[in-house]
């Protein structure tokens, strides 16, 4: 356990795979913007001694718990027998609040008391509702459906309610959670966000959006598929500008003049944050590969669609679906 005071109501989960610049940045975020909470990383494994110097650089100050991957490679590795083990670790260990961030996020403001008030009056309007989504909204969501949102009774939140033929508006993997109430009421993750937010939506279980968030995504990270990158994948990224690209943490001032808003004002992400290498400014790409690029837009959205296109008319023409 750490040795420093700390609050022990909220503990902070970072999940981390063989990414070491960014699982570097995501620990100063945490050291910088929320030393007031104990702090576990879940390391899937890495086998990069890069990443493998972080984790002993920083395993004095924050303990690594054991994976809970059991071989099952899905799409994100073993990060959902990950994100169990991290439940079960923070039932036992009597924290109320769990906050799950994965590596290539970071903390991009100073958590404070005012946190856990939000946290408390949420969960207290919301009593179907395990989850309360602690980063900031995408831009691109926005555009896309602007009608996701709408606002709580709490009014410190927005609801994505559910809607015929979308099983993802129920459960995030990332954000805070109820310790008590997710282990209640939805027990271990399933594997994929889709099946979770399935379950949940089943049970009658919905999912929060705070009006006040304190971390992010970074713009354009690399990724894994199942543990992997293949040739594709890398061309994808790299065509895409995938990369490390840090957020600007926020200075009191803008911490401030962001809790005093007019909560009409939607907590985007590109409205509010500064990212001064990211490859695009006015929408960030969080996804991966194809969608990295698609995100791109431009001459890069036109090559894709091309390959794409000629993918299509090769399997058309060798009869393959």
């Amino acid at each position: 356990m750490p040795t420093e005071q700390t609050d022990r109501r909220l503990a902070i989960y970072v999940f981390s795979y063989n990414r070491s610049v960014f699982l570097e940045n995501c620990l100063n975020s945490v050291a910088t913007c929320a030393a007031a909470f104990d702090t576990f990383i879940v390391d899937d494994n890495s086998d990069d001694p890069e990443t493998q110097a972080v984790l002993t650089r920083w395993s004095a100050k924050y303990p690594i718990l054991p994976s809970g991957d059991k071989g099952v490679e899905f799409k994100t590795g073993g990060l959902y027998p990950n994100m169990s083990e991290a439940l079960r670790h923070a039932f036992a260990s009597g924290y109320e609040y769990a906050v799950f961030i994965q590596d290539d996020m970071q903390f991009v403001r100073q958590i404070s008391d005012r946190d856990l008030e939000v946290l408390d009056e949420y969960f207290r309007a919301n009593e179907q509702s395990i989850q309360l989504e602690t980063g900031f909204m995408k831009y691109g969501a926005l555009v896309n459906d602007p009608k996701t949102f709408s606002p709580d009774a709490s009014g410190i939140a927005m609801l994505r309610p559910s809607k015929p033929g979308f099983n993802k508006l129920n459960f995030a993997a990332a954000g805070t959670f109820n310790v008590a109430r997710t282990a209640e009421f939805h027990g271990d993750f399933r594997i994929g966000e889709a099946n979770n937010s399935v379950a949940l939506r089943d049970k009658g279980f919905y999912y929060g959006w705070s009006m006040y968030p304190f971390m992010h995504w970074l713009p354009a990270s690399i990724s894994y598929r199942g543990k992997k990158r293949s040739l594709a994948h890398r061309f994808y990224e790299y065509i895409g500008g995938a990369g490390f690209h840090p957020i600007r943490i926020m200075d009191a001032e803008e911490t401030e003049a962001f809790w005093n808003r007019d909560r009409s004002i939607l907590p985007v992400a590109e409205h509010f944050l500064d990212c001064p290498t990211a490859p695009r400014k006015e929408l960030w790409t969080t996804g991966g590969g194809l969608l990295l690029v698609a995100g791109r837009g431009g001459w890069r959205a036109a090559v894709l669609s091309a390959i794409v296109g000629l993918k299509n008319a090769l399997k058309s023409v060798l009869g393959k679906k």
